[in-house]
């Protein structure tokens, strides 16, 4: 991106990625293909191997075997001579997890601009394209401000400003609510869903409603290795593998939609009929995730 780009906030067009991730010593062997815009959540027990799979992908950890292309870009291939290898700075992967790490300065402004400080942006157009990115998330007022001083919430926030500055080709979010209180993480959630369809995600989390609420389809990953995917609508609507039916176990109900109520043909809740706000097909088959204050529907 030029500092032009970066100083009017141009988006590239999203990129498709096309990874297989090997490291031995974990036991992991997976294979991700997702197309260009796609939010794709990566779901599991403690253990299963999700972080291990993004951190290769974002050049954290070195894979045994495998490779990953993003867009028109190798960024390594371990079968190839050579072993082609692009390191984390230049694979325009943005990376958020719980701990927001802000460094690069005194202030928010600068923790925010430091990663195209890096790239070498000039002071002024890494500055703008940082202010930009902290009017998105909300928090322009903060500009000026220490950034370890900030309360949980808003250094998630201007750690997501941060991920989005370098205007990456792929957004990938390890478990990026779970340190934070709940009207925090919902701050966080819409600004994730406001970058569905622009960019490509990978989204980690063990939480099945942010599957519903966030993800285009669904990964689900048992000791290293895919159990089930596809759409979050399928997987979640009828689990086929032991590890997907203990993800979604208690937590989501799935029916056909008959005049505004959703009958329940399955799971612990089989035969209840629950009513559902308006806007859903008659005749149509419906997934919802059960929340502490009723029902979570997809794109909701």
């Amino acid at each position: 991106m030029t500092a032009n780009a970066a100083r009017a906030g141009v988006l590239r067009p999203a990129a498709a990625l096309d990874a297989r991730v090997v490291v031995a010593s974990r036991g992991v062997d997976v294979a991700l293909e997702v197309p260009a815009g796609e939010t794709l959540a990566i779901v599991g027990a403690n253990g299963a191997g999700k972080t291990t799979v993004v951190e290769a992908i974002a050049g954290i950890v070195v894979p045994d075997a495998g490779s990953v292309r993003l867009g028109e870009r190798m960024l390594h291939d371990r079968a190839v001579g050579g072993r082609t290898w692009t390191p984390v700075h230049r694979r325009r992967i943005g990376l958020l997890d719980q701990r927001p790490l802000l460094f690069g300065g005194r202030t928010v402004l600068d923790a925010v601009a430091f990663p195209l400080r890096a790239a070498g942006f000039p002071l002024a157009a890494a500055r703008a394209s940082a202010l930009a990115r902290l009017t998105e998330v909300g928090l322009a007022a903060l500009a000026a401000s220490r950034h370890d001083r900030l309360s949980g919430g808003q250094a998630q926030r201007v750690a997501f400003a941060r991920v989005l500055a370098s205007d990456p080709d792929l957004l990938v979010l390890d478990e990026p609510f779970a340190a934070l209180d709940a009207a925090s993480a919902e701050t966080v959630r819409a600004l994730v869903a406001a970058e569905r369809g622009r960019r490509t995600i990978l989204l980690i989390t063990h939480d099945p409603l942010d599957v519903i609420r966030l993800a285009d389809r669904v990964v689900v990953l048992d000791g290293g290795v895919v159990a089930e995917a596809g759409e979050v609508s399928r997987v979640f609507g009828a689990p086929a593998s032991a590890a997907a039916q203990a993800f979604t176990r208690s937590r989501v109900v799935a029916g056909i939609v008959r005049a505004g109520v959703l009958e329940v043909d399955g799971g612990s809740l089989d035969g209840a009929r629950i009513p559902i706000p308006a806007g859903h097909s008659d005749g149509s088959r419906l997934i919802a995730g059960i929340g502490p204050d009723g029902l979570v529907f997809p794109g909701r």
